[in-house]
């Protein structure tokens, strides 16, 4: 396909949002030389296509078609926005060696630990609480004879192993979904070196008990249940333990930018390639999900945050 043919998200109107212009763009409204993407392509509308092997909106946890949809939203071994290239810019920061012991809380389908494990030659242990994402990252690190270098543990993220302590424990958009942050804490508390790091990117209250109308829309469309703090919060969880909070920054607006770049490369390579049958009810429900958390992010409900808190030296 020529460069001439891609989709683009349009240009900002006079009072158009950037929700609104990039609900514009994947609804297939917009191309590069101006013309409609098929609507049989870009809404997955398809009278004859045959019916899902299981219904997105009422199905449990992670099926095998929710996992196909997701890895191609965001690439292969990977469930949420970024992909590789944020995973890669996020895994930079923290200054792991291959002498690093390294565990990854809410590892998903585990491309970040087979990151760690290729790029950085260090051999890291995941948590997944989900028992079909836990066996999918499995199923890949295998794949790829990374099978212990990468491994994953089905077990909810507070109760990890407290032995061996670990130099750093990092997590991405994982614990909004855990509703007690202090145990949860604790967990990485007891299970982090003194002087190790701990470091995640989450979704946080813009302010202590924010609610609205939009938000109660988002808590609808997501299949687990979240569980909201704001920033202000999560610091005080930590600097109660005695940790420095060296990195605490807002990066809603570069995560709503690798969202759109991720949605865009999708929808080129939908139309290039055409759609699934059996596939398009899953595509259209995660892209609904993920442009309720658009409007969310653009509208100032949800904040994205990275932090980084390095753990004292022990006191004997």
């Amino acid at each position: 396909m020529s460069e001439a043919s891609q989709p683009v998200i349009p240009e900002e109107g006079p009072s158009e949002s950037l929700f609104d212009r990039f609900l514009r763009w994947w609804r297939g409204e917009f191309d590069r030389d101006g013309a409609a993407m098929p609507s049989s392509v870009a809404t997955g509308a398809d009278a004859t296509a045959a019916p899902a092997p299981s219904d997105p909106w009422t199905t449990p946890g992670w099926p095998s078609e929710r996992i196909l949809v997701t890895e191609a939203f965001f690439g292969p071994g990977f469930s949420t926005v970024g992909g590789k290239d944020f995973a890669l810019e996020l895994l930079k920061t923290l200054g792991v060696t291959k002498e690093t012991s390294v565990i990854q809380l809410g590892s998903a389908l585990g491309g970040m630990l087979r990151l760690l494990a290729t790029d950085f030659g260090v051999w890291a242990l995941g948590y997944e609480p989900n028992a079909q994402l836990a066996a999918a990252a499995n199923e890949r690190s295998e794949a790829a004879k990374l099978g212990k270098q990468a491994r994953t543990v089905c077990r909810p993220l507070s109760d990890i192993d407290r032995k061996p302590r670990v130099d750093c424990i990092f997590a991405k958009e994982a614990f909004y979904l855990h509703q007690d942050k202090k145990a949860l804490f604790r967990a990485v508390d007891e299970t982090l070196k003194p002087r190790g790091s701990f470091a995640f990117t989450d979704y946080v209250s813009p302010s202590p008990g924010h609610d609205s109308p939009l938000l109660k829309a988002w808590r609808a469309s997501e299949k687990d249940k979240p569980h909201l703090i704001d920033i202000g919060e999560w610091t005080q969880i930590l600097t109660e333990k005695g940790y420095s909070v060296s990195v605490c920054r807002d990066i809603t607006k570069e995560y709503m930018r690798d969202m759109a770049k991720d949605f865009e490369g999708f929808a080129r390579r939908l139309k290039d390639a055409g759609v699934d049958k059996a596939l398009k009810k899953w595509i259209l429900a995660e892209s609904e999900k993920w442009l309720v958390r658009f409007a969310c992010f653009e509208r100032g409900e949800i904040k994205v945050y990275r932090v980084l808190a390095l753990k004292p030296a022990e006191i004997r």
